[in-house]
C-alpha cells in the first residue's frame, strides 16, 4: 500500500483536532471503516482532497466532517483515496 502526505486546506476536521496547513499521512485504501477519517477527491477541484468521515446508505455516502460548521453532505459517488494514519502538527 502506498502512504503518501498531504496538507490540510481547510478546517472541516477541526473536531478530531486536524487543521489547515496541517499534515496528514493518507494510507491508500479503500478498506475503511465508519470511524475512519478519509481522503477523498474533491468534486470541483481533484487536486484537493476533502477529509471526512463516510458512511454508506442505500447506494448513497454520507461524507460528515467533525467541525459543527460544516454540513454532512450526501453524493452519490465518490472517489476514494484512502484513510488517515497520522497528522502531523504545523503550529
Amino acid at each position: 500500500m502506498r502512504e503518501f502526505y498531504y496538507k490540510v486546506n481547510d478546517n472541516s476536521m477541526s473536531g478530531d483536532r486536524i487543521f489547515f496547513n496541517d499534515e496528514v499521512l493518507i494510507r491508500e485504501t479503500t478498506d475503511v471503516s465508519i470511524n475512519d477519517i478519509c481522503a477523498i477527491a474533491n468534486e470541483v477541484d481533484i487536486s484537493k482532497l476533502d477529509l471526512r468521515r463516510i458512511e454508506e446508505r442505500d447506494g448513497e455516502f454520507l461524507l460528515t466532517a467533525s467541525n459543527s460548521e460544516v454540513k454532512p453532505e450526501i453524493r452519490s459517488s465518490i472517489l476514494l483515496v484512502g484513510k488517515i494514519i497520522m497528522t502531523y502538527k504545523n503550529t
